[in-house]
């Protein structure tokens, strides 16, 4: 989050900014090479209203699940995917966020399964799933 990286920087300003969701505005130190768009979404992370708590909690949502399929089926894998098969999954991963499909299921070269779901909880599931068979007909 952007959070994280105001801590980072050395080179910062004070700047009134408001809440694009509740109008409350704030004092935030925002770095000097910052756009207005990323000093307005830092605006948004640090109001406590609930329309921006909803946002930064699909935010983080969205945030963990790219992480994970990373760690799943990109190059931290053990064995990764096609690039263009992995582009397709942090698309779905946000569809799967904001709520817009319940699931996906992505068959792969070589029997690899990804599939990506709402559990009944609401938490976001990302699976892998490798089958392989073995057949002999005579």
């Amino acid at each position: 989050m952007l959070k994280d990286l105001t801590k980072e920087c050395k080179k910062v300003h004070s700047e009134n900014v408001a809440c694009r969701y509740c109008g409350q505005i704030r004092m935030i130190e925002v770095p000097i090479d910052w756009s207005e768009e990323q000093i307005e979404e830092l605006a948004v992370e640090n109001c406590i209203c609930p329309d921006a708590q909803t946002h930064n909690g699909l935010k983080h949502r969205k945030e963990k699940a790219h992480e994970r399929i990373e760690m799943i089926f990109g190059e931290q894998s053990e064995v990764s995917i096609d690039e263009n098969a992995e582009k397709l999954l942090h698309m779905a991963a946000d569809a799967v966020v904001d709520m817009d499909i319940e699931r996906v299921t992505v068959v792969i070269k070589d029997g690899t399964k990804a599939s990506i779901r709402r559990t009944a909880k609401g938490s976001i599931k990302i699976e892998r799933t490798e089958s392989s068979k073995n057949a002999y007909e005579l």
